[in-house]
């Protein structure tokens, strides 16, 4: 529901900074954000995704 914005700025400073990549990321996040429903966890991938592609 809430637009938090930290997950996608993640995402974005993963791109920018070619730090981690992208899946190794997604898949560590996905083992910090285990304990909330599977709901928020996809909604948090697709927004991590989704700034990690709009970084041009």
């Amino acid at each position: 529901g809430k637009a938090i914005p930290n997950t996608p700025m993640l995402g974005a400073l993963m791109k920018v900074s070619g730090m981690y990549d992208i899946e190794f990321f997604k898949d560590s996040m996905v083992k910090v954000l285990k304990k909330l429903p599977q709901k928020i966890i996809d909604a948090n991938m697709v927004a991590i995704q989704r700034a990690y592609d709009e970084v041009k």
